[in-house]
């Protein structure tokens, strides 16, 4: 199978298990949101930051490994990863058994201690997983990784109701990630082609472990900037402050994440296979990152101009007023995915480093989040804090994958501030009062900026136009189709 035809398939069965696995959170948020009180959902946010914070065995991306190394189908490797992992994995759960207590304490709900502590077990489950299923992915063969990913979503968001009108309180919510690590940590063995077994070579783990480590410190920096500002909030507000503020993440964050991995699940695979052939190397990262930027574009322009609708549809009335937290960090979003284009390309090339510097950039927003919280400003100033970080680090980005991969500056620069601009213009649109518009009003000016915005992006983006024109083929309806998208982007 060409190269080409590969790509459709597996962004096609990603794209569709993300869509499902993600929209099964998202259904599962509604009903927790709904359901339960705004300070319970906001003790829930916590146990989603305690876990973060101190779960180890994912920071160190051990299955990305798998899919990088050049060993990385070697069954020594595997077994000697999989060693790694729940060792790894043994320490995030002690970790979180040790500092659930003190976190229960920090967010002032020492009535959920032993919360706290019980989440320590999904630390444990996450170092026992089987990485067959992400070895496959080295192929671009995505089926089993997508029946892994949705099907614990799925069963855990059908629970969901069920499970929230039985105990009506935030302890729906530890036994429903429980139930979702089991299952998750089930499935991955079922789903292997090859026995689970450990195995200690000194010269793999010292490779694993030399590739981590940076990507623990990211891990690190990466939970500062996402989820530091919520700790900031819940240690500072209320828990109902911090159930709004998280809200609105998880508007942003879902489909973000949903679109962003179904990116690096390509991304990674097409660049590292070209990783010593300078020229396709290149021509690979401007598609990506063209790529990345058409859909980091169109998910900001859609959030800021109906993210109040949509938080108000979705989770009810008592979350109304979080558009405009929405919008900035739907902006900062698109910079995020737009920056891991350079990020996956300098791992393709085994520079871990490059996410890890600038992360650092990025966690500096921290700074001047904490200074708006010590004023008491509103969370929304939090959000808009964000941003400048989120700007500064994909500068970084951008000027290590020079420094190490001789890919020019100006080439992510092209595409991302083309974006920008289109960007910009729908927050005009906002800040000209399309937000408190009716819905019917607001859904079509959401349908006429994302048009625009992608054929104005079609007409400019030659390398994704010509990579488009030759996975999709030389049919008459394909032909068509093309030729309206060049005419409409040309007037």
């Amino acid at each position: 199978m060409k190269i080409g035809s590969k790509i459709l398939k597996g962004s096609a069965l990603l794209s569709l298990g993300q869509i499902v696995g993600y929209g099964a959170t998202f259904v599962r948020n509604i009903i927790l949101a709904r359901v339960l009180s705004k300070s319970d959902f906001g003790i829930a946010a916590a146990l989603s930051i305690t876990i973060t914070a101190f779960e180890l065995s994912g920071k160190m991306s051990i299955g990305q490994q798998v899919v990088q190394a050049k060993d990385g189908d070697n069954e020594d490797f595997q077994a000697t990863a999989h060693l790694c992992q729940f060792l790894a994995g043994c320490c995030g759960a002690l970790l979180i058994a040790a500092f659930g207590g003190p976190m229960a304490d920090l967010f002032k709900v020492p009535q959920a201690r032993w919360a706290f502590m019980v989440v320590a077990l999904l630390g444990l489950t996450k170092g026992l997983e089987h990485l067959d299923v992400t070895r496959r992915t080295r192929f671009l063969s995505f089926t089993k990784r997508v029946v892994l990913d949705v099907v614990p979503d799925v069963l855990v968001a059908a629970a969901a109701l069920p499970v929230v009108l039985w105990l009506k309180d935030y302890r729906a919510v530890v036994w429903l990630l429980l139930a979702k690590a089991v299952l998750y940590l089930a499935l991955s063995h079922l789903l292997a082609e090859r026995p689970y077994r450990w195995k200690l070579n000194r010269d793999y783990a010292k490779g694993i472990l030399i590739f981590g480590w940076p990507l623990v410190i990211n891990a690190l920096l990466m939970f500062g900037y996402q989820q530091g500002d919520q700790l900031l909030i819940g240690a500072n507000y209320s828990m109902a402050a911090l159930a709004q503020y998280s809200l609105a993440v998880s508007i942003t964050m879902i489909p973000g994440y949903m679109f962003q991995s179904v990116l690096n699940s390509m991304m990674l695979p097409l660049l590292s296979q070209v990783q010593d052939d300078p020229d396709k190397y290149r021509h690979r990262y401007v598609f990506c990152a063209e790529l990345a930027t058409v859909v980091g574009v169109l998910l900001a322009c859609f959030l800021i101009l109906g993210g109040e609708l949509v938080i108000v549809t979705a989770f009810g009335q008592k979350y109304a007023g979080s558009g405009a937290i929405v919008g900035w960090l739907a902006v900062a979003n698109a910079f995020r995915i737009i920056r891991s284009v350079s990020s996956s390309a300098a791992m393709a090339r085994g520079d871990t480093v490059n996410n890890m510097v600038s992360n650092l950039f990025r966690v500096s927003s921290l700074g001047l989040a904490a200074l708006a919280i010590f004023y008491k400003e509103p969370i929304i100033w939090v959000a808009a804090c964000g941003l400048c970080g989120e700007i500064l680090a994909m500068g970084a980005s951008w000027h290590r994958l020079s420094k190490k991969c001789g890919i020019p500056v100006w080439v992510g620069l092209k595409s991302a501030g083309a974006g920008g601009i289109l960007i910009a213009f729908s927050a005009i649109l906002m800040a000209g009062g399309t937000s408190h518009s009716s819905w019917p009003v607001t859904v079509l000016i959401c349908v006429v900026a994302c048009s625009t915005a992608f054929l104005l992006m079609w007409r400019l983006f030659g390398e994704l136009r010509r990579h488009t024109l030759e996975v999709l083929g030389n049919s008459p309806a394909i032909s068509l189709f093309v030729r309206l998208l060049d005419r409409c982007g040309s007037s």
